[in-house]
């Protein structure tokens, strides 16, 4: 399983957001941010079906999985 910290040591020296493509060709948009949770970093997954899988890793180690239609925030 993905942590925050995994993602924190794979971005290191990248300026985000930043985009990467995953195992499925599946485009991927990494950015980091701070809530009233604390901190954390979001990936956004451009699945081949056109919905947006959202992971959110906190440093906490809460990890949410939510799903859009298309990219419109």
């Amino acid at each position: 399983m993905t942590t925050f910290n995994e993602i924190k040591r794979q971005v290191a020296g990248h300026k985000l957001p930043c985009t990467a493509e995953n195992e499925n060709g599946e485009m991927i948009v990494i950015q980091y941010g701070k809530d009233e949770a604390g901190e954390f970093f979001q990936l956004m997954t451009m699945q081949h079906n056109d919905w947006v899988r959202v992971n959110t890793y906190y440093a906490d180690g809460t990890v949410t999985e939510t799903y859009k239609r298309g990219w419109e925030e």
